[in-house]
């Protein structure tokens, strides 16, 4: 007998996540690409489709979704770019600070207590290299807003927008689109 299940992620959609990688980093020849909680591995794919991106690298804490993200990436030879670690973000500092995108996709607000979200902002805040590029859903003004994690965001990071007059405008008719901000560390 075959049961149904529903199956509830806070992965990003296909669609968030090529415009992210077409064209909020567009540019990554020679760039690294950290998505933190990867989960079911949509961005990773988006960066292997839509850029040179190299290494692409998920850190995941469920071993399951690796598991199927490995599945994943072994069926439609990525190999070559990708690779997924199970591990908990604070136990990998060296990838965290050798990245030259991080993706903070929905991460900490569903999944961890507001003390260990604190922590966690607080480590991204002294790992993430000078010059890296942060893309975020919610914001980073939302997601701290209510955290008192002593960051001081325009001590932190720049706002970068989208430039393309076309790209704005699909933008502001999608609003899972308008939701994606991307920053540049100072």
């Amino acid at each position: 007998m075959n049961q149904q299940y529903s199956f509830i992620s806070h992965s990003a959609s296909a669609r968030r996540a090529e415009f992210i990688f077409r064209e909020m980093v567009p540019y990554l020849k020679d760039k690294s690409v950290l998505d933190v909680g990867s989960r079911l591995g949509v961005m990773l794919y988006a960066a292997h489709a839509f850029t040179p991106a190299n290494p692409i690298i998920g850190v995941e804490m469920n071993a399951d979704l690796c598991k199927i993200q490995e599945t994943a990436i072994k069926h439609f030879n990525m190999e070559d770019r990708i690779k997924v670690v199970n591990a908990n973000v604070l136990e990998v500092p060296d990838l965290v600070s050798s990245s030259d995108v991080v993706v903070l996709n929905n991460v900490f607000e569903f999944f961890m207590p507001e003390a260990d979200q604190v922590a966690l902002w607080q480590f991204l805040r002294r790992t993430i290299k000078k010059g890296a590029i942060l893309v975020t859903v919610p914001s980073l003004e939302d997601s701290l807003k209510s955290l008192k994690t002593g960051i001081v965001i325009s001590e932190w990071v720049k706002q970068r927008y989208v430039t393309d007059p076309l790209a704005y405008s699909f933008v502001m008719d999608h609003e899972e689109l308008s939701e994606v901000c991307c920053y540049e560390v100072l």
